[in-house]
């Protein structure tokens, strides 16, 4: 089918901005103009904004990703920008993708209070937007040049809130602990993060 300048011009700023983990200013979207990540509708999420995918007609196929506004290309992290990396989809199959964009909340721990105990958690909370079903991810947190009270990696819960309300003290937060703790990175396996979901990191020590 025909597709206008513009448009094109939009497809090969989101393919570019997935494939190397570069903030584009609004919507991204896939070959066939879908939307999958709205910049509107995540405005106050709309910072850093990275993600993976695969599309066939563009070629794409991008099963590990985090912002270079935070990372490198090879996995390595900035000192102090807590930097994400999201690889290893399941099921990662033609038009899905898995987006993520945060709030710009600081990334020092702060107390909080979880069903009645008290708690410590990163005060940045991220947003999923997700297309098609990518399955479940390694979700990888590197917290080189941050300073946390979690010294191994027992102490870091992963907190996934499906709902969309970012509280992440109702029964619906999903738990994730942490695989390892390795080169001051964090690991967490086996997480879905369905579209509209929020996450953080809770500190247990």
């Amino acid at each position: 089918y025909n597709q206008s300048a513009g448009s094109q011009k939009i497809n090969i700023e989101s393919y570019l901005a997935l494939k190397y983990g570069i903030h584009k200013a609004d919507n991204y979207i896939d070959s066939a103009s879908n939307v999958i990540w709205d910049a509107t509708a995540n405005s106050a999420y709309h910072n850093d904004v990275f993600g993976f995918g695969q599309d066939d007609l563009s070629g794409l196929n991008q099963s590990i990703s985090n912002s270079m506004n935070t990372g490198g290309g090879d996995g390595t992290g900035q000192s102090g920008k807590g930097n994400i990396i999201i690889s290893t989809p399941s099921s990662l199959v033609n038009s899905a993708f898995l987006m993520i964009g945060h709030d710009t909340g600081a990334l020092t721990e702060t107390n909080v209070t979880v069903a009645g105990s008290p708690t410590k958690r990163v005060q940045r909370i991220w947003k999923a937007q997700t297309t098609g079903n990518p399955g479940t991810i390694t979700l990888t947190y590197d917290i080189t040049g941050l300073t946390y009270a979690g010294q191994s990696f027992s102490d870091y819960t992963l907190l996934v809130d499906p709902t969309g309300t970012g509280d992440f003290i109702g029964g619906t937060v999903v738990k994730y602990p942490a695989a390892s703790l390795t080169a001051n990175k964090i690991s967490f396996n086996g997480v879905a993060l369905p579209t509209g979901s929020f996450f953080t990191f809770q500190i247990t020590k």
